[in-house]
């Protein structure tokens, strides 16, 4: 009884979260920041090559109950990294963004958003010269599940078994041949939202005329319709949870989450469980970073013991980020980092967003600047 209430309870909030966070965008985000989310996590210190010039950060302030711009601020303030905060969403962003060298902009889930931030990193990147993080490529593909699809196929990734079809007849003839159950999702789409179960071959056929009709079809964001396409995957068999992996350059973390008894879904959903996670699943999430060039990447799989596999269900440039601890190994938080091909534990505490803008700052650094730091830039020292 427990857990169908808990199960009808975050139903009713990922129905009602657009809504929500939509509002949020319009109060005022000059909140101020608890500094006790800081206590027991060291700060990190970056490697200034000497004589190469620091840039300017134009740093956004995003909405949410977990911010994640607190984080990037106490890195820059520890680093004596200049910066100031950037109004992106204002008519003269443009002529702001001459301030800066560095834009960090932790975008959100919403489909506003994300077309706004799309467009924008973009003529910020190619056409202003400016760094971004995320990078264009990290923006193009969060949240982005049908796009995630096409990429992870031409690179022969180990997705779970996904079609999408923007052609009603093929949609049709896919609805009635894949069988059922099929999960049906819809961009964007986090949190387990807008991710359905179609458990008839009638409720697929369905599905599909409404998609490909005159007005689309209705999804869980107010103003976005679901319009000519659809995204099916099969159900995929797997042990009852999902295992996220974030990969921040060298850096590993991750964890599980269980998928409540009567439910196919664990993101949003699920209790979150903090084990070592395994040799293989951290190959693959170091791959997909890998292949399509992310600075940073929280890949989440399904794993089925009786192929004895991981199967990916999507990637993420931005995550929920609740505690300095997105890794425990025998009860003790910390950090995997690769090196010499072997991945070696290190425990501690840290803040992603703040090891996320040291290992782009360093990278960029090396990359754009010609600096170059230490070989191992640690950050467990």
């Amino acid at each position: 009884m427990r857990l169908a209430k808990s199960r009808n309870i975050m139903r009713i909030k990922q129905i009602l979260w657009p809504v929500v966070s939509n509002l949020k965008r319009y109060k005022s985000i000059n909140v101020a920041v608890d500094d006790n989310i800081f206590k027991d996590v060291p700060p990190l210190i970056i490697d200034k090559p000497d004589g190469i010039a620091i840039p300017k950060v134009g740093l956004v302030k995003d909405n949410g109950e977990k911010p994640y711009w607190p984080k990037y601020e106490r890195f820059l303030k520890n680093n004596e990294i200049p910066y100031d905060f950037y109004d992106i969403h204002s008519h003269d962003w443009l002529g702001q963004s001459t301030e800066f060298d560095l834009i960090v902009w932790r975008t959100a889930s919403s489909a506003s958003e994300l077309d706004e931030a799309r467009k924008k990193i973009f003529v910020l990147e190619k056409y202003m010269g400016k760094l971004c993080f995320p990078t264009f490529n990290m923006i193009m593909i969060y949240e982005d599940k049908t796009l995630q699809h096409f990429l992870m196929k031409v690179e022969v990734l180990p997705e779970i078994e996904t079609y999408v079809s923007n052609s009603i007849e093929d949609a049709l003839a896919l609805s009635k041949r894949l069988g059922v159950p099929l999960v049906s999702k819809v961009n964007p789409g986090s949190g387990s939202s807008g991710v359905e179960l179609v458990r008839s071959h009638k409720a697929a056929r369905k599905l599909v005329k409404k998609a490909f009709s005159y007005n689309g079809r209705w999804t869980y964001w107010s103003y976005l319709r679901q319009k000519d396409y659809v995204l099916f995957q099969k159900l995929q068999r797997n042990d009852g949870y999902d295992l996220r992996v974030i990969v921040i350059g060298k850096y590993i973390f991750g964890y599980y989450r269980d998928t409540p008894k009567n439910e196919f879904r664990a993101s949003g959903i699920g209790e979150v469980r903090k084990e070592d996670i395994p040799v293989r699943a951290m190959d693959i999430a170091r791959l997909v970073a890998s292949k399509f060039d992310l600075p940073t990447v929280a890949v989440d799989f399904l794993y089925d013991s009786i192929e004895d596999n991981f199967f990916i269900i999507e990637m993420s440039s931005f995550i929920r980020v609740d505690t300095a601890e997105q890794l425990h190994v025998n009860g003790i938080p910390g950090v995997y980092f690769y090196e010499d091909g072997k991945y070696k534990f290190e425990a501690g505490k840290f803040w992603i967003q703040e090891l996320s803008l040291k290992v782009f700052i360093e990278k960029t650094f090396r990359k754009s600047y010609g600096g170059v730091g230490n070989e191992r830039n640690r950050v467990c020292d």
